[in-house]
């Protein structure tokens, strides 16, 4: 456990160091906010005071080792277009997107799940052409057409949900749908595949013969030993669905993450751009790290680490 923990801790540093020289430098590729800052009538002097007022007046590098060391300490700057500290923006928007993320997982595994074993168990019956039906239109269908079309729906048509903003749990119904619908196709495919290809080997066979229930054998048995890849493709992509979701927040309004990211490459906020970024990258991590965890509760033939004699 501690040189698996020892090895991620590596990975982490290595991981954020490489997105933090990505991300500083690309950004920077989107154009010079004092254009966005200052009236088109400015005077050079005046632009030359903001950009020294703001930093941007020193090399490159220099500025990429000073917001290095800064967000070394958790100091990522200041925000451009707000002034405040872009860590507090952050952190500000975090409830948001945890809060929709989780409510969009919940909804990925209640119908991913069904959809899957009895997809698996019923192959090429009914049911299973609508859980391929169902996975395909999914990983196909691009969010933001899937968002605005219950919008028209249901907002729009039938006037029975909101079409944006936040309140009550009626307002997570239609981004939390168009947010999960994606991580419902992939977790239920691959839920699909891994069933079926347990289910053909000998022990499950052998469970049938002494008279093991059906119901037994796939939920005991087949389903525990197919969790793996689902587990890693669900809690990695709930962490990206926390900080990524830039399309469906921008779509519905939601005060999130990805809606904070968007309007920072707007503006160009370079520290936000930065903050939310590694943010993201960090909750990957952390992610990743749990689930090599899980990996050793869901099979026990999987060993965390040197194994001691």
């Amino acid at each position: 456990m501690v040189s698996l923990l020892f090895g991620r801790f590596l990975q982490a540093i290595v991981t954020l160091f490489v997105l933090a020289v990505i991300v500083f430098f690309l950004s920077r590729l989107s154009g010079d906010p004092i254009e966005l800052i200052l009236p088109v009538d400015a005077t050079m002097a005046d632009r030359q005071v903001l950009r020294s007022t703001l930093g941007l007046d020193r090399p490159l590098t220099e500025q990429f080792f000073l917001f290095l060391k800064g967000a070394i300490g958790g100091d990522f700057g200041t925000s451009i277009r707000e002034r405040k500290p872009a860590l507090d923006l952050v952190l500000s928007r975090f409830p948001a997107s945890i809060k929709l993320a989780s409510f969009a997982m919940g909804v990925a595994i209640l119908i991913a799940f069904p959809l899957a074993v009895l997809g698996a168990v019923n192959k090429n019956g009914s049911i299973d052409i609508i859980a391929r039906i169902v996975g395909v239109l999914g990983q196909s269908v691009p969010s933001f057409w899937s968002g605005l079309l219950l919008i028209i729906i249901f907002a729009g048509h039938f006037k029975i949900l909101p079409a944006a903003g936040t309140g009550g749990w009626s307002h997570y119904l239609l981004p939390g749908f168009t947010l999960g619908w994606f991580v419902v196709a992939g977790m239920m495919r691959l839920l699909r595949s891994s069933l079926l290809e347990v289910l053909d080997s000998e022990y499950i066979k052998l469970a049938r013969i002494k008279g093991v229930s059906e119901f037994k054998v796939v939920c005991k048995h087949a389903l525990r030993n197919s969790l793996i890849p689902v587990v890693t493709f669900g809690g990695v992509y709930f962490a990206a669905l926390i900080s990524t979701a830039v399309v469906v927040e921008t779509v519905f309004a939601w005060p999130g993450l990805g809606r904070l990211a968007y309007d920072a490459i707007g503006f160009r906020d370079f520290p936000v751009i930065q903050a939310v970024v590694l943010f993201a990258a960090f909750l990957v991590v952390i992610s990743s790290l749990l689930v090599d965890i899980l990996y050793a509760v869901l099979d026990p033939r999987i060993r965390i680490g040197p194994k001691t004699m």
